[in-house]
């Protein structure tokens, strides 16, 4: 019955209109840039668009004006690059074995000003709170977590860790001293509010695996695959609890939450927009299809934008 649905849904699709019937939001592609590379993740700051392209390396975009995107710069090497965050003049850019620190500050000649790497670990996630990159990565051990600080963006050094951590982890979101790790059909919850010593506080267990994770307040908002989006009351990081849900259509990937949306990837269909104001209740407001295959999403002001994998980067206004 669920592949039906399924189906039906595909039929359906279309960027303009909503699947509910909802009439208030319309969500449609407006721009796009095809990058040279796989699209795998994609942060906004400013007028620009930093995309992790894969082997094609870090790929600079401007979005001044969203319906006409073009590329300013890039920084590439030999390896994949995986997930790109941005703070003021830094890029931290993940690699599979290591993070490199771009100094970003004119967006035509981005420059490698440091790098952190751990001999035979493949890193596969990342996230930076303030002078901290947390990141994921596993060898022949298994999986670790580590926290890196890049307060002198030259020196970046090993600040923390956290060995046998996970089967498998594939996404991870840190909020107020506490790091929110996605993964085999699980929540972990580690206190890292002092970075020499992680600690793991609280689990909670959920219905597939979970592919994204994103923090508001005292929620967690995940993309559970073929679940859909849970969301969890995370106000006693120890006891963490469900208290919402709701299906779509594919396996939900990457999750952005702003004001009262979520944001989901999902794969080959393109991206799902969700109304979470009523918790407890969270509802399909519409779908938008794209060419690739979505990997992750970030929205800033009026625009999702999508790393779509060979599909590039897709820009999508959302409007009320």
């Amino acid at each position: 019955m669920k592949k039906f649905v399924y189906l039906l849904v595909l039929f359906f699709i279309s960027c303009s209109n909503s699947l509910t019937g909802t009439e208030a939001y319309s969500f449609y592609e407006v721009g796009s840039y095809n990058t040279p590379g796989e699209a795998k993740a994609v942060y906004v700051s400013g007028e620009y668009a930093y995309v992790a392209d894969g082997d094609s390396g870090l790929r600079i975009i401007d979005v001044s004006d969203p319906e006409n995107p073009f590329e300013v710069g890039y920084y590439d090497t030999l390896g994949y690059f995986r997930d790109v965050f941005v703070d003021e003049d830094y890029a931290s850019v993940l690699h599979s074995y290591g993070l490199f620190v771009i100094n970003v500050s004119n967006p035509s000649h981005p420059e490698k000003v440091g790098y952190y790497k751990v001999q035979d670990v493949y890193f596969n996630t990342l996230f930076v709170s303030g002078s901290y990159a947390y990141l994921t990565g596993y060898g022949s051990y298994g999986f670790a977590l580590y926290i890196v600080d890049i307060s002198s963006p030259s020196h970046p050094y090993e600040a923390g860790r956290s060995d046998d951590y996970f089967y498998y982890c594939y996404d991870i979101y840190v909020s107020k001293g506490y790091c929110y790790s996605a993964g085999s059909m699980i929540l972990k919850i580690t206190d890292v509010s002092h970075y020499d010593n992680p600690e793991e506080v609280g689990e909670w267990d959920a219905p597939d695996e979970v592919y994204g994770v994103h923090v508001v307040d005292n929620y967690a908002f995940l993309a559970t695959g073929e679940e859909g989006i849970s969301i969890v009351d995370i106000s006693d990081p120890r006891h963490p609890k469900g208290i919402g849900y709701c299906d779509v259509p594919g396996i939900a990937g990457s999750i952005f939450v702003k004001d009262d949306f979520a944001y989901l990837s999902i794969g080959g269909i393109g991206i799902c927009i969700i109304d979470v104001k009523t918790l407890s209740e969270p509802k399909v407001l519409g779908y938008c299809d794209t060419p690739g295959y979505a990997q992750d999403v970030f929205v800033s002001g009026d625009y999702a934008y999508v790393a779509d994998g060979e599909g590039g980067l897709r820009i999508i206004m959302i409007e009320e």
